[in-house]
């Protein structure tokens, strides 16, 4: 252990590095950790030892929430594993826009307790929607195939025709060329975020692609 030079007044930044490069000075004066007192803002004075105690007992809970948040989130995402699996092999089977309309209904209204899910295509049928927000398009889609956040007023009211919707999942369709969209609205204004994951709605954005094509195949032969 280097030995410090009392040949003059060392600082309290000195002596802090003193302590730092020489991790073995408490080992070899053990008795020093009852003997300093050290300022407490709430409880006067305390111990060396109190205050690593203290210390030790802030950093274990920290850890216990941050492992308990972990559980929970793993929780949620089995949970959610499930409820996207079985949207998945019902959107499989269905045969038309009704059909998947009721699948997504079921999943994102009735098991995600969301406030708005709906399909919007861009043709021309009497049995399908009829839309077409290229200026959304533009707008929400330049980065990325999916959009998460607010919306404007005139953007909700256009998708949604729903005041309660604060905050939307929005997945554009089509692989090659836009079809439609995919819109899941929420009550709560932080519900969607921007930096949400998308590894769950990859792969409904795959199959919707898939079954929605067939779907207007069919409907034009």
């Amino acid at each position: 252990m280097t030995q410090p030079d009392f040949s003059q007044t060392l600082s309290a930044k000195e002596v802090a590095q003193y302590l730092r490069d020489n991790e073995e000075f408490f080992v070899e004066y053990p008795e020093l950790t009852a003997e300093l007192i050290i300022p407490h803002q709430q409880r006067g004075t305390v111990s060396l030892v109190e205050l690593q105690a203290e210390q030790l007992r802030k950093q274990l809970h920290s850890q216990r929430q941050e492992l308990a948040a972990l559980i929970r989130n793993a929780d949620n995402n089995e949970q959610l594993f499930q409820i996207y699996a079985q949207l998945l092999q019902r959107l499989y089977t269905c045969d038309t826009l009704v059909d998947v309309e009721a699948a997504l209904h079921a999943c994102f209204h009735g098991e995600l307790a969301l406030a708005e899910v709906c399909v919007q295509l861009f043709i021309k049928e009497t049995r399908f929607a009829d839309f077409k927000h290229h200026a959304l398009i533009d707008k929400r889609f330049k980065q990325s195939d999916f959009f998460f956040g607010r919306l404007s007023q005139n953007e909700t009211k256009q998708i949604f025709n729903e005041g309660s919707v604060e905050s939307c999942a929005l997945m554009l369709l089509g692989a090659k060329e836009p079809f439609g969209f995919l819109a899941v609205g929420s009550a709560s204004a932080t519900h969607f975020q921007p930096e949400m994951d998308t590894l769950f709605l990859l792969q409904l954005k795959q199959l919707l692609e898939q079954v929605l094509a067939r779907i207007l195949t069919d409907q034009d032969e």
